[in-house]
């Protein structure tokens, strides 16, 4: 009885703890269709990956596990930077203007980057609230798979739209990036961890 009062407890802090989608439509700087429109928006969401993304060589769940296993004070500090670029970029993604036929989806990865930023900032307060780290991981994967399947749908309208980059073009990364989370999401692999783990940046 007592163990499943626990669990029924800590089931209540985790569903109490969920992060909330911080942005709306109305947030949304929407305007223009198109090839020329989504070649700007592919432009301008590389920049925001370019300029906020922290350099890794390993995914902040590694790095967490690190930090727990080895007691590797770096290796949370590299959570640490992982969740304030996650949270960064949420903010950044939204001052993008968004092609009409787009703005759905962005809004959803938008809204999943800055929700899995807060999952990985809980992520690193394991030595000073481990609480709030268990709860931070109890939502992390539900928030990361939202992410890809975020990420996929902007592809998924890149697609339809039947729109390509090539190698070497402004925006290739970011339409690449979008278009590998559409096909793994469509061959129904889970993700399982977000987009700057494996030291892809």
């Amino acid at each position: 009885d007592i163990t499943n009062m626990a669990q029924g407890t800590m089931q209540t802090f985790a569903q109490n703890h969920q992060h909330q989608d911080p942005y709306s439509i109305n947030q949304t700087h929407a305007g223009g269709s198109g090839p020329t429109a989504l070649n700007s928006y592919a432009i301008a969401m590389e920049k925001v990956f370019s300029n906020d993304t922290t350099p890794t060589t390993e995914g902040e769940l590694d790095y967490f596990t690190d930090a727990i296993e080895k007691n590797d004070s770096a290796a949370l500090a590299k959570v640490t930077a992982i969740g304030i670029s996650y949270k960064k970029m949420g903010p950044d993604f939204m001052q993008v203007k968004v092609p009409i036929e787009m703005e759905n989806a962005h809004l959803e990865f938008a809204n999943a980057s800055a929700r899995l930023g807060e999952d990985i900032t809980d992520l690193s307060m394991m030595n000073s609230d481990p609480l709030r780290a268990y709860l931070g991981l109890s939502q992390y994967q539900t928030d990361a798979t939202a992410l890809a399947k975020g990420l996929s749908d902007i592809g998924l309208v890149f697609s339809q739209e039947q729109f390509k980059l090539q190698v070497g073009n402004p925006g290739f990364y970011f339409f690449n990036t979008a278009n590998n989370a559409l096909v793994t999401l469509s061959s129904q692999t889970t993700p399982q961890q977000g987009i700057e783990s494996g030291g892809t940046n």
